[in-house]
This record gives C-alpha cells, structure tokens and sequence, in this order.
C-alpha cells in the first residue's frame, strides 16, 4: 500500500505503472512513500518543501545532461536539506543495484542520526517495495539482493573512503568538520568516479573564512571547479513566518531589506521576533543563522575579530579611490 492523495493505494506486481513512476519520479516517491519525523514528533509523509524542490530541479538539470552530480549548499538553519539528500540517496540505492552512499558528519552521534533517517524510510516502506536487508550496524545499512549499502562516517577519520567506491557521497555541515579533514576530504574525493549519475553534495551553514566550505564555495564561485552553489536564503522556509500578512511599523531596516528580498509582513514579524527572542537581540547573529546572501552567510558567521555591521557601515562611506599604484624610496 502507498499513499496517493491521501488514499492508500494498492502496490502488486499488475500495477506497472505505480512501480515505474515511482522508480522514475523522485517526488511522487517521497510523498507516497517515505516518512518523516517532524518537528511535532508526527510520522509523516515527506512532502517536499520549496527549498528541498529547488535542490530536486537542480539536480535533475545536471543528470539531463548526463554530467557527475556536483552541488554545494550554502544554507540558513532547519530547511531540511540533510533529509532530503538522505532520501534521494534512498531512493537511488533502493531503485538501482550496487550503490553505495556516504554520509559525513562531524561527530558519530549526527552521523548516526543521518542514517537513522534511512533505518526510519525503511522501516515505513510498503512492504511490497522494501528489500530485503542483510545487516545494520551503527555504521552500515546493506541490502543484500542489490548489493547496495548506505553508510555513514566521521571527518575525523583520516583513511575516510579508502580503497572503497561510492556513487554518491553527502558531506553533512561540513564547514564545522576538524581543520585535519581537508586530508579526508582529499582522500574521498578519489573514491566517486567522474561520470554520470555519481553524486557529491556538500551542505553546510556557513562557519567564517578559516575552513574546507568556504575554500570550496570560493572556488566554485570563481568557476574553479565543478561543484555548483545553490544558496538558500531563510525566507525560503514558509515557516519561517509569525502571524498574518498584515502591516506593522517597520523600520529603516526593515523597509530595505523588505523591498530587497521581497518579503511580507508575516516574515518581517518572524524576523523581528526571532532577533528578539532566539539571537540575543542580535541582529548579527540571526544574519549568522538565518543569512539573506552567500555574502552575507560568510560575514557573520566564524568569530571575525572586527564588527562586520561597522566594518559595512565605513564600507558604504568610503571616498572613491584616486590612485593605485607604488610608492618608490
């Protein structure tokens, strides 16, 4: 049975259709298939949210031109990218055989948590689509019949993916991975084939300018590689909204940043709230957590020793420059 428009369906053998879409079409997999545990602690359906559908047509316009999958997410908090990446990773090792997945994290406990994600689609697949699993362990899920597996591991560990192949590897906020990871990361990297239908994604919030993400997503913004940037911003969350869309004093601030980014008064209101109450009254560290710009996601983030509000603030004061040059004595 699978859920269609909030009816179960049947599933069988008779019904090719079903198992074609569902084998083609990530979206209608997800809804109809996998479940998730949301912020209320509910079983539900994953529905995908508007940032999750940017990331989908994103990777769907690199495999229609049959290019290796490369992506690094710059990110505000809590817009379910680590889920989504874990349930398309799903759904390729459960619709294709000998795939193998990766998952980074920092720590073993989130590492852990990411492949609970999985053990969590598996354990609510309808049964006419669930493999037959061999083994799970802390690390490791493998299905036996595709000879597929999906594991997880830390940045910390030196020897990460050697002498092993993957199709598809998920770096997990790895902006906060230990400064000795860039040799991991290295010796990763070498573990995916370049060719089609191979994926690498990288996923962070930003963490300042001293770390591997911000090297990466400085050289894909230069053309230097061949990872793509999506950023997404917080006001991509419709949930990150407080009240009705209705008109309150705002201030100088406010009025910029809403005719910039196209904002309504329900976000503003969330915004505001969210300064006040979740960031110390900071304006800084929401921008940190919730950034509108990559810029401004790398600004505010790490411990940068100067005030970037200042520091913006003599930028926009500055006379413009007369000469550039040197000086000889």
């Amino acid at each position: 049975m699978i859920l269609e428009n909030n009816k179960l369906i049947e599933v069988d053998k008779d019904s090719a259709k079903v198992l074609d879409r569902l084998s083609h079409d990530f979206r209608y997999f997800s809804a109809a298939c996998l479940r998730i545990v949301n912020k209320q602690g509910e079983l539900v359906p994953l529905v995908l949210n508007k940032a999750q559908e940017k990331l989908l047509m994103l990777i769907r316009r690199q495999e229609k031109v049959k290019k290796p999958v490369r992506i690094i997410i710059v990110k505000a908090r809590q817009l379910g990218m680590s889920t989504f990446i874990a349930a398309y990773f799903f759904w390729k090792t459960l619709t294709k055989k000998h795939r193998s997945s990766l998952i980074v994290a920092d720590e073993i406990k989130d590492a852990q948590g990411l492949l609970n994600k999985s053990q969590i689609f598996y354990d609510n697949l309808p049964g006419e689509l669930k493999p037959p699993k061999k083994y799970r362990t802390k690390k490791e899920i493998y299905f036996d019949k595709l000879n597929s597996s999906i594991e997880v591991d830390t940045a910390s560990n030196e020897s990460l993916g050697r002498s092993r192949t993957f199709q598809m590897v998920h770096m997990s906020e790895c902006a906060f991975y230990p400064n000795q990871a860039e040799k991991a990361m290295l010796s990763l990297k070498q573990t995916v084939p370049l060719h089609n239908e191979t994926y690498v994604i990288l996923e962070s919030t930003a963490n300042g300018l001293d770390n591997m993400f911000y090297e990466e997503v400085r050289r894909a913004q230069a053309n230097e590689s061949e990872y793509e940037i999506i950023f997404l911003p917080w006001y991509t969350d419709p949930q990150y909204r407080l009240g009705e869309d209705l008109e309150f004093d705002l201030t100088d601030k406010e009025k910029e940043i809403k005719k910039k980014f196209k904002l309504d008064y329900a976000q503003l209101r969330w915004r505001r709230y969210t300064i006040a109450n979740q960031c110390g009254d900071s304006e800084e560290k929401f921008m940190q957590e919730y950034p509108s710009t990559v810029d401004e996601a790398f600004q505010y983030s790490g411990h940068p020793v100067f005030n970037p509000v200042i520091l913006k603030e003599m930028r926009n004061t500055l006379s413009p420059i007369e000469f550039i040059g040197s000086v000889n004595i």
